[in-house]
């Protein structure tokens, strides 16, 4: 059957990304490559950086009303990918990190960290 449906997410298909607002780019953009390790994947001074860990990404917007946040980041990979990417982490910003991996009722697995803003951001993926 033409376009049926297999249950399987597709190589190609793009994690969504979420958005942090702080009151200073260019700081927490540093914060961000230096600690958890994103490299910068485009930047507009002053206004916006899309920052990539990996699969997984990250978009920082600079506003005047940026109060902390608790956003969650898509990793792929499968637990894997979480793993991986916690122990990457831990190694350079341990201080940083609120929670180990640990899979949720739901289903997934997830690990948290938090920035120098107060942000909390969930690193996860789908069990299976």
């Amino acid at each position: 059957m033409s376009g049926a449906v297999s249950g399987r997410v597709a190589a190609d298909v793009r994690l969504p990304v979420p958005v942090l607002r702080t009151a200073s780019l260019a700081r927490s953009a540093a914060w961000y490559a230096g600690v958890p390790g994103f490299a910068p994947a485009q930047v507009v001074p002053g206004v916006v950086a899309l920052l990539r860990l990996g699969d997984a990404r990250l978009q920082l917007w600079q506003s005047l009303h940026a109060a902390p946040q608790d956003l969650s980041i898509a990793l792929g990979g499968g637990p894997t990918g979480v793993f991986d990417c916690h122990a990457r982490i831990a190694r350079a910003a341990r201080a940083w990190i609120r929670q180990a991996p640990v899979l949720t009722p739901w289903g997934t697995w997830e690990f948290t960290l938090a920035d120098l803003d107060g942000n909390l951001l969930r690193f996860a993926c789908p069990a299976n």
